[in-house]
């Protein structure tokens, strides 16, 4: 076992300069011949003292570790382990059946009640359709197509209508800004929600909606044909624009005589259909108030979905955790009679390699006192030999390793027998518990809406 750090003679003889240390005192003939201690001796004691000391350090860390995994094995071996894990796997699976049933019943509950809103709506109105309206995402992206096309009518018209205006770009941009605002956000803000209503059941609704139809196409109608006279009249520069464009409005509507003044209607007609178009699928459905109860149901059922997926995910949770504390019972279990003889061999080695270290350390102790000992004898002046060298040196020794108290139990084949149909009782309980639970909770069911949907 390579636990301790290996010894090597030269390097410990290099630290503490045996010889030099031995003449050093010797020309002084020190020690005294009659003293009891020496100070040249006690450094190289102390030296191997302090190795031995960092030898018992790793000694006890290292049979405290083997404590330790020894009590981890014998853990298992307690009867009733299996019980334990099945009855605290049953327990939890309760708490989380429990936890979630209520939030289940509720949004059951309401996604229910919003799906007879919703068929009750169709039914009412008359509708056997799907509703068709825009995602969230598609109404921004409205938004801005929206504001593109009134930026970009604005620049065009502002062009055409320059040409010929006294005020010049200015005010043809002005007026081209103020003709934009008007065909392009009343037809999505007003005209286009209002129109959808042409499809209601109540009359007076659907006579709403056909009213704002109409007042819509005379306006786009007005605006942009007007617009386009009032171009030509500007570039003829007559004294009056605005009296000859209502003129030829009532008089010739079509008798525009240039192909920019036609482009212009053109331009104007479908910028204004596009507008119109965005605010009739802008705020829903073509009929009014589907989107919203559709929504509704929607959103409740997603709500409902979430939480399902959400219990269903803490059940396999519970069932995951228990099942793996089970197999990590029955496997320690397993691998605990080979695992405990290893341990214990490693104990002995451990000790075995410790006394080999301490002799080691008893054996280069004695070499490099001994040759202090023969440097120190032979520079001193009166020849003769200390009373503290005449004995043989040796090593205090190292204190006793800890004995262990108790005695570590081994896994015999009857009770890993045992052992083995708790753990194979244990799995189908878990299965059986958590395939309840779901059906309890309605979430065996491929139908939310069932009749065993978390009653």
């Amino acid at each position: 076992m390579n636990v301790f750090p290996d010894l090597h003679l030269e390097d410990f003889r290099a630290e503490v300069e045996p010889k030099a240390l031995g003449r050093q005192l010797g020309e002084r003939d020190r020690p005294m011949l009659d003293a009891v201690e020496d100070q040249g001796q006690a450094k190289i004691s102390q030296f191997i003292a302090e190795k031995k000391n960092e030898a018992v350090q790793l000694r006890d860390e290292r049979l405290t570790e083997i404590d330790k995994g020894l009590a981890e094995l014998d853990h298992p071996l307690l009867p009733g382990a299996l019980e334990s894990v099945t009855q605290k796997a049953l327990a939890e699976f309760q708490d989380a059946e429990q936890r979630y049933a209520t939030n289940l019943r509720s949004d059951l509950q309401e996604w229910r009640k919003r799906r007879e809103d919703f068929l009750d709506f169709k039914e009412e109105n008359g509708i056997s359709r799907e509703p068709d309206y825009h995602s969230t995402f598609r109404r921004c992206m409205g938004g801005i197509g929206l504001f593109v096309l009134l930026v970009a009518e604005s620049f065009i018209n502002g062009g055409f209508l320059a040409e010929g205006s006294e005020g010049g770009m200015r005010a043809g941009w002005t007026l081209a800004g103020g003709f934009s605002l008007v065909n392009i956000l009343l037809p999505f803000a007003l005209f286009g929600p209002v129109s959808r209503y042409v499809r209601h059941v109540r009359p007076v609704l659907k006579i709403a909606g056909a009213s704002s139809l109409v007042a819509w196409v005379l306006m786009a109608l007005a605006l942009n044909f007007g617009l386009a006279h009032y171009r030509e009249a500007s570039e003829a520069l007559v004294e009056d624009p605005d009296a000859v464009m209502v003129a030829r409005l009532f008089t010739q509507p079509f008798g525009l005589e240039t192909a920019a003044s036609w482009l212009l209607l053109v331009l104007g007609l479908g910028f204004s259909v596009l507008a119109f178009y965005e605010g009739w699928k802008f705020w829903g459905d073509a009929y009014p108030g589907y989107r919203g109860v559709h929504v509704r149901m929607t959103e409740a059922r997603e709500r409902l979905d979430d939480l399902r997926d959400e219990a269903g995910h803490g059940l396999k949770v519970v069932r995951q955790k228990w099942l793996a504390t089970a197999q990590e019972t029955l496997d320690r279990a397993r691998i605990q009679p080979a695992e405990t003889r290893r341990l214990l061999k490693s104990e002995g080695d451990l000790l075995s390699a410790f006394e080999d270290h301490v002799e080691q350390l008893q054996s280069y102790g004695a070499m490099l006192v001994e040759e202090y000992r023969v440097a120190n004898h032979a520079v001193r002046s009166d020849g003769a030999v200390p009373a503290s060298h005449v004995g043989a040196w040796l090593l205090d020794p190292a204190p006793p390793h800890r004995v262990r108290t108790w005695e570590p139990r081994m896994v015999d084949d009857s009770a890993l027998a045992t052992l083995q149909a708790e753990h194979v009782e244990t799995v189908r309980v878990l299965n059986t518990q958590w395939e309840t639970a779901q059906q309890r909770l309605g979430l065996a069911s491929q139908n939310p809406g069932g009749e065993n949907a978390a009653p």
